[in-house]
């Protein structure tokens, strides 16, 4: 399969997504001003127009593909490939202006045995001026460099960061994070966008998210963890699914340790 057209797509609607974002960004003297979505999360204008400009631009490109954004929902419909569309994922950090935000963009494909497939991600940090992006197959790069997951294998030695405490609600899961805090070397609270590219650089060694939010939360957060030769799965080590309530992003050799933690039980089934 050749993603090569696709990706280069991809990025460039990222990039005239970025124009947007910055535009709003610097406009603001202090806060970003936002409404107030159905499901209590912020939205801003810069939302909006970020995603227009992507699915614009993918629909332009590629008239037989769907496009699934967060604000405006379903645009076009495909018969095969559907793009989905996070124009800003971490809205909170954005109307603060605080730098962790970041756009995700994943493509993917329904096959014959009707599976769903992510053939390519691409997670951009706005601010940093950071580009990580994977196609099935192809690897994981970050600027046009390829990146690797790290080598440490011990928890005791991992970074290992996570989702917002406000997330995590049950205190099952709140027990593992104190249990993951104690036995790794080093615990902390990180964006999902940015802590999925530090942990494709193998700056940090696995990344615990719970309430991922919806499709296209995920589907780049999974295809570039993968082809960087991680693994993702859920809190039991199964492959993750869009109806999983949480997930673990790792570099693989800290995944089984981590699921102990978690679950009392190894388990390495997860995608890698």
């Amino acid at each position: 399969m050749n993603t090569d057209r696709w990706l280069t797509v991809g990025l460039k609607a990222v990039k005239q997504a970025e124009a947007v974002i910055l535009k709003h960004y610097h406009a603001a003297e202090s806060f970003v001003e936002s409404d107030q979505k159905a499901d209590h999360t912020p939205v801003t204008a810069a939302d909006r127009e970020a995603e227009h400009v992507i699915a614009s631009t993918l629909r332009k490109a590629f008239p037989d593909h769907g496009v699934l954004g967060e604000e405006h929902g379903r645009q076009g419909y495909g018969n095969e490939f559907e793009w989905l569309v996070d124009p800003i994922d971490g809205t909170r950090f954005f109307t603060r202006k605080l730098p962790f935000f970041g756009t995700l963009l994943s493509l993917r494909r329904l096959r014959s045995d009707d599976r769903l497939e992510t053939v390519l991600g691409i997670v951009h940090l706005p601010m940093m001026n950071k580009t990580l992006f994977a196609s099935q197959g192809h690897g994981t790069f970050l600027n046009q460099q390829q990146v690797r997951v790290s080598s440490v294998d011990t928890l005791n030695q991992a970074y290992v960061s996570h989702s917002r405490y406000k997330h995590i609600v049950n205190s099952r899961t709140i027990k593992a994070l104190k249990r993951i805090s104690r036995q790794s070397l080093f615990a902390s609270s990180l964006a999902v966008p940015y802590s999925i590219q530090l942990l494709c650089q193998g700056r940090i060694d696995a990344h615990l998210e719970v309430s991922p939010g919806s499709l296209w939360d995920t589907g780049a957060m999974l295809i570039t963890v993968t082809e960087a030769g991680g693994m993702f799965s859920d809190l039991a080590g199964q492959p993750f699914r869009t109806t999983s309530s949480a997930y673990l992003a790792s570099n693989g050799l800290v995944h089984p340790q981590l699921l102990k933690v978690i679950t009392g039980k190894r388990s390495s089934k997860g995608t890698k």
